[in-house]
């Protein structure tokens, strides 16, 4: 998939505007997140999907001529997706039943991201400071050219390409359920994560290997910490293109989310609102891409909003 993606971007503009995004949509080649004509944008071709469930697919999807291969790399993601957020569950104590019942009929989105060279790269920005709307994302470095960052204690930390690696990022959806008292997570061994909140995540050769590794023993790498989400942004380079493959796994969309019943109790309260899967996305697209602005409109401020 890989040669495949590297070969789309390679087209020509006028080739790949078969597949542009029609206004209205977020499938299809162009930008997303554009509210207003003064928005700077991110420089950066994309290519976004809806992978799974099939039925919302849109039809751009059948165009692409390695669609068959954009499915199998799908279904290999989402079964080390569920594997890992069943348990990153059990680490705080989320009955695995609550987590399938979010995540296992979800909604599976791809961004395929090309980031061309800039010979003023500090002028412009790859993608924009922001958190993941989703519960997971893995992604997948089509090339090793550097660029994303991760922030962690306020300072902006290049993660460094590992030849076959996934990374792993907490997105907003899974900070939002798995919420808890800070050091309050069950304590697993020392960190030994890049970051505090992304890892990255051995594939080789791509999908394979997945099936021979021990999962819990790479999450007990886990120190007492909150799984929250990961403020991210990518930069780009003077010489290098950059290409990457962000796969993203989320709720249900008929279902609702907040904060894990099973975690609630009279020393945890619940931090964030509920809300339906549907509504939150519909506020999320319609918003330009800037930090946390939308997930913190769930965060409970007051004892008014347990009310509402």
């Amino acid at each position: 998939m890989k040669h495949e993606i590297q070969e789309f971007f390679n087209l020509p503009l006028e080739e790949k505007k078969k597949f542009e995004r029609l206004a209205g949509d977020t499938d299809g080649y162009g930008q997303l997140f554009v509210v207003s004509d003064e928005q700077k944008l991110d420089w950066a071709d994309l290519v976004y999907l809806k992978t799974s469930r099939p039925y919302l697919r849109m039809p751009v999807f059948s165009k692409l001529s390695f669609r068959e291969k954009i499915e199998e790399y799908s279904e290999e993601i989402k079964e080390l997706t569920m594997k890992i957020l069943e348990l990153l569950g059990k680490a705080v104590g989320i009955k695995e039943e609550e987590v399938k019942s979010l995540f296992e009929e979800g909604m599976q989105s791809m961004r395929m991201n090309y980031y061309p060279p800039c010979p003023q790269p500090e002028l412009v920005m790859g993608i924009c400071p922001h958190s993941d709307a989703c519960g997971l994302t893995i992604l997948l470095q089509v090339n090793e050219t550097e660029g994303l960052q991760i922030r962690k204690d306020g300072v902006w930390t290049p993660i460094v390409p590992l030849p076959n690696a996934f990374i792993v990022n907490v997105g907003d959806v899974l900070e939002i359920p798995l919420t808890k008292q800070k050091n309050s997570l069950h304590p697993i061994l020392d960190s030994a994560l890049l970051s505090s909140h992304s890892s990255v995540y051995d594939h080789s050769e791509e999908l394979e290997a997945l099936k021979h590794v021990d999962l819990l023993a790479y999450l007990q790498k886990f120190s007492q910490m909150e799984f929250t989400e990961a403020s991210h942004r990518s930069v780009v380079s003077s010489e290098k293109e950059r290409i990457s493959v962000a796969t993203f796994h989320s709720p249900r969309l008929d279902g609702e989310f907040g904060p894990a019943d099973s975690l609630i109790s009279a020393d945890n309260p619940p931090k964030f609102t509920k809300i339906g899967v549907a509504e939150y996305y519909r506020g999320f697209f319609n918003r330009e891409l800037v930090g946390k602005s939308y997930v913190d409109v769930m965060r409970i401020t007051s004892g008014d909003d347990l009310k509402n």
